[in-house]
């Protein structure tokens, strides 16, 4: 078995990312030691049995809104103004539940229950197939219907799995990779960002359903403004959760750097 060096590994990397979309990251959860967002400096708070161990979010399931962490409203106001919102997350079910939410940005507010956009890894429908929506019964009727996106993977217990949902209403798109992979997209019919006025940013539970808690570990989680391509995608699955894939403008300098390194080795 043949192994990469890690430079070649990382023009690999840099080689992807310069053909994604424009998009930054600017929450970043690596549940090192805690909750902190080492980007953007929206901390996590840990509620009920939720806590950090191992360099991972542990999240022990339980009733609706018992166990899980969450985020600033900050965040959700920022949202806001995104065109388009990619959420990435690295996560283990230690059991498989029908309808628990991996994550779910809602709004419960005004009986808008169905508001929000969220990641289940196992829906309650006999399939056993997760899926990622959109939902916004504000503008339903204006819209259409709410916009889902369904993968054909089922979510084994045990193992880490790597989900990326890219929500990109400047292009009415919802896009679903499934560990590094296009599972599917769907036209979104459902409005804007804005039109959720978010008040809930939850991982590991839902917003206004009374769907039980996840109940599983999540090891990363990152919130990009733009939407990633199936490049950036490819090059974060390669990376994987501990590693950041460099932004097109640090793999110029990164890329440089190695050849200066390759130029003086030769000689």
């Amino acid at each position: 078995m043949s192994i990469v060096p890690r430079a070649s590994l990382a023009v690999f990397c840099c080689a992807l990312a310069l053909s994604a979309n424009a998009a930054t990251v600017v929450h970043r959860y690596s549940f090192n030691t805690d909750g902190s967002d080492s980007i953007g400096g929206a901390n996590a708070t840990l509620l009920g049995g939720a806590s950090v161990t191992g360099g991972q979010l542990v999240l022990p399931g339980g009733a609706p809104r018992s166990n899980y962490a969450s985020l600033p409203l900050t965040v959700g106001t920022e949202i806001n103004g995104f065109s388009a919102l990619t959420i990435e997350i690295w996560f283990t079910q230690n059991a498989a539940q029908n309808w628990s939410k991996a994550f779910y940005f809602g709004n419960n507010a005004g009986g808008f229950a169905d508001d929000g956009l969220e990641l289940c890894p196992q829906k309650g429908d006999g399939s056993g197939t997760a899926k990622v929506e959109f939902l916004n019964d504000r503008v339903s009727d204006a819209f259409g219907a709410n916009s889902s996106g369904d993968p054909s993977p089922i979510y084994d217990s045990g193992t880490e799995h790597y989900v990326t949902a890219v929500f990109d209403t400047a292009n009415d798109l919802l896009s679903f990779y499934s560990d590094g992979v296009l599972a599917g997209t769907k036209p979104i019919f459902s409005g804007e960002l804005a039109d959720l006025n978010l008040t809930g940013l939850f991982i590991g539970a839902a917003v206004g359903w009374g769907d039980p808690d996840f109940n599983g570990t999540v090891n990363e989680f990152r919130i990009w403004n733009g939407a990633l391509n199936d490049a950036q995608v490819a090059a974060n699955q390669i990376a994987g959760p501990n590693n950041l894939v460099p932004e097109p403008s640090s793999c110029l300098s990164a890329l440089a750097a190695i050849s200066l390194l390759s130029a003086r080795r030769r000689r």
